[in-house]
């Protein structure tokens, strides 16, 4: 790979991990490179050798998706309604990590080459 497509793969995987739920656009825009180029860069993303700080990333991010679903079911049992921005900085917070986890584990590509979504377990 030459040295300046590495320098891009870089970029789009750096903004990538800061903002998961950016669009191919939005990642375009701040990267400074075209849509076109993004899209080819996300795709060699999914192949990238894993490390240890990936691993951690992602394992932190599978324990924010947990508590954020533990949060709602204490909201659902709750007698009084949770504050709306809670429930947004929550929503975003676990969006978030849910697609990163996925984009670090390699999990994020179903058969057809949709975006898997996290399966919630339920503990009951």
């Amino acid at each position: 790979m030459r040295t300046d497509a590495k320098k891009n793969l870089k970029k789009v995987a750096t903004e990538v991990l800061k903002h998961p739920l950016a669009s191919e656009r939005e990642i375009a825009k701040a990267t400074g490179l075209s849509k076109g180029n993004v899209g080819d860069k996300l795709g060699k993303l999914g192949h990238l050798e894993r490390n240890e700080s990936m691993t951690a990333i992602a394992e932190a991010d599978l324990e924010i998706v947990k508590l954020g679903q533990g949060l709602t079911k204490v909201w659902a049992k709750a007698i009084t309604d949770p504050k709306r921005e809670d429930i947004n900085t929550v929503t975003v917070a676990v969006r978030e990590s849910q697609k990163r986890y996925s984009f670090l584990t390699g999990e994020n590509a179903t058969t057809d080459g949709g975006e898997k979504e996290f399966v919630f377990q339920d503990d009951n």
